[in-house]
């Protein structure tokens, strides 16, 4: 197989002179001279944005040198402003949480450290319910029942019914529903 030296005049590669389809081939991958840009990567390129990208909405800087960054080298901003500030090495298990839910802003006093995923859920999972009214007594106070959490029930009319109330209504309808179930159990005895 004949091969010579690439023709970029850059580099000192030999490649075949011909392809796998018997096609003449001058450059080596990547080379021509077309591509005026040929091996400047990172800042040395003309098109280099300082190495910020935005990934799945969340920002990531180019930092190979960085213990936690990706195949590709960036690692998230979020992250690594914290790790930058209070000059520490975050876990893999810790997450950042976003004050205000934009997830592109990255100062410091927007974020604030978790020490498991489950409690960050239970955080933002959060409903705010001071709003809601009771749609029978009309109180708009939060129950808290036996287990601590607060009780709301859905009204059929896309209402709120309290705990107290829709206990009241759950109650009557299992009474109602046993008492149906009592007569044709009887009714079918007697047939």
């Amino acid at each position: 197989m004949e091969s010579k030296l690439c023709e970029c005049g850059k580099c000192d590669i030999i490649i075949p002179v011909k392809d796998e389809r018997n096609r003449p081939r001058n450059y080596a991958r990547g080379h021509s001279k077309d591509r005026a840009h040929f091996g400047l990567r990172g800042s040395k390129h003309p098109n280099w944005k300082g190495g910020r990208i935005l990934r799945n909405g969340y920002y990531k800087l180019h930092k190979p040198d960085h213990p936690k960054s990706d195949k590709q080298g960036y690692v998230y901003e979020h992250r690594y402003n914290f790790e930058q500030y209070y000059k520490c090495c975050l876990l893999d298990w810790v997450v950042l949480h976003h004050i205000d839910n934009d997830i592109k802003n990255n100062i410091i006093s927007n974020l604030k450290p978790f020490g498991s995923n489950g409690l960050h859920l239970s955080t933002t999972m959060k409903k705010d319910m001071t709003s809601r009214v009771c749609s029978m007594c009309k109180t708009s106070k939060t129950f808290i029942s036996k287990v601590g959490r607060i009780q709301w029930y859905s009204d059929k009319n896309g209402g709120w019914l309290c705990n107290s109330c829709g206990c009241k209504i759950h109650d009557k309808k299992l009474e109602a529903k046993y008492k149906r179930n009592m007569r044709l159990k009887i009714k079918n005895r007697l047939s």
